[in-house]
């Protein structure tokens, strides 16, 4: 039987042993070519079906906050990125929802990748402030970013967005009001100090002034027998000390009278900034601590006559002009749209173009690293 099978490619004589003959990788190339295309196109398969894996299902949209800055952005960065106060929110919501409890599973440990700034600065300016650089912005507020393997992120862009607004307002009147009770109890401190010292001198003029009016009684055996118009008598001199001491004496009893007042309307203050204080880490949400604010401020109006008395009604304007600002302020916090209108869109990492690409392209590699092994291997044989 004749054999009609190829002879092996001879290797040129004048080839030294470490050369290649590119002939006969060109031909062992040829030889495999199928095995090289096979690989390839499993490669870019595998590369394709990577790309499917990855994909996620992105919601995002904007909120506005108006009356932000920078400088008050790093008063809010710690609170909203914080998973603890994140888990508290939800734990504070009314009644339970499927967008609920998938936030609570998809939540990372910090809400940076979810809850970005909006800034209208430039990028040199956002690194001189230490804010990673997001282009340049017209509008100042949060970008909002849900990524989710399952579709409807856009479902739990809602609660997200009012996380942000409850937690905004929540610092701003939290840090307001625990500064405020500090300063109230601080200065509440300095005028009990204040009082004693004044208590403490108004008996000393007490004491003095019976002293000057014993000696007033025994004017008479002080009185010399020869008198002058121009040498005050015992009894003048004693006279007008006493009344010295009398005026000093009234003016510590005004002291001591403005003293108390201001005592009160300070303890009318530590009173309502303490108390909103801890009603900021328990109302269910940050609407009703608004108005639990309102309420707190009626509460305290209704025991003073505050028309008749010009101090309490400073006061009282002070803390609703206060009270306005956070209502209004939570107000403006609004999305652009509604965020309940945020569609679900796709996003793959890599593209499927450049994950098919560099599959093919090791697919293709790793088939002519073996047809090279394999001819290698071959020729050894042989």
């Amino acid at each position: 039987m004749t054999n009609t099978a190829s002879p092996p490619p001879q290797r040129e004589p004048n080839l030294q042993p470490d050369e290649i003959d590119l002939r006969e990788v060109i031909l062992s190339l040829w030889a495999r070519r199928w095995l090289i295309a096979i690989l390839t196109v499993m490669g870019a398969l595998i590369g394709l079906a990577l790309s499917l894996h990855s994909t996620r299902h992105v919601a995002q949209t904007v909120l506005l906050a108006p009356g932000m800055d920078v400088t008050t952005y790093r008063r809010y960065e710690i609170a909203l990125q914080d998973r603890g106060n994140f888990e508290g929110f939800l734990d504070r919501q009314q009644q339970s929802s499927d967008a609920i409890g998938r936030l609570r599973d998809l939540a990372p440990q910090s809400l940076g990748a979810w809850i970005r700034p909006r800034f209208s600065l430039t990028e040199q300016e956002a690194r001189a402030m230490g804010i990673r650089p997001d282009g340049n912005r017209d509008m100042l507020g949060f970008n909002l970013r849900i990524e989710s393997r399952d579709a409807g992120a856009a479902q739990l862009i809602p609660v997200l967005s009012e996380y942000v607004r409850d937690t905004v307002t929540r610092v701003d009147i939290a840090s307001s009001a625990s500064a405020s009770c500090t300063q109230a109890r601080s200065a509440l401190g300095e005028l009990a100090a204040a009082q004693l010292e004044v208590q403490s001198q108004r008996e000393q003029l007490a004491a003095r002034a019976d002293r000057l009016r014993a000696l007033l009684a025994q004017a008479d055996t002080l009185r010399p027998s020869v008198t002058s118009a121009f040498v005050p008598t015992p009894e003048e001199t004693v006279m007008s000390r006493l009344i010295e001491t009398e005026i000093d004496i009234a003016d510590s009893e005004l002291d001591i009278a403005a003293q108390t007042r201001q005592t009160q309307l300070e303890d009318l203050r530590a009173s309502y900034y303490c108390t909103l204080q801890t009603l900021s880490a328990q109302a269910p949400s940050a609407t009703a601590l608004i108005e639990q604010a309102g309420d707190l401020i009626d509460q305290t109006k209704s025991n003073d006559s505050v028309e008749q008395d010009p101090l309490l009604k400073q006061l009282y304007g002070t803390l609703a002009a206060e009270y306005d600002l956070w209502r209004i302020a939570h107000q403006r916090t609004t999305n652009i749209g509604s965020p309940s209108e945020a569609e679900d869109s796709k996003s793959r990492r890599p593209t499927l173009s450049v994950a098919a690409g560099v599959g093919a392209f090791g697919g293709m590699f790793i088939g002519f690293f073996l047809t090279l092994v394999l001819g290698w291997w071959g020729r050894t044989a042989s």
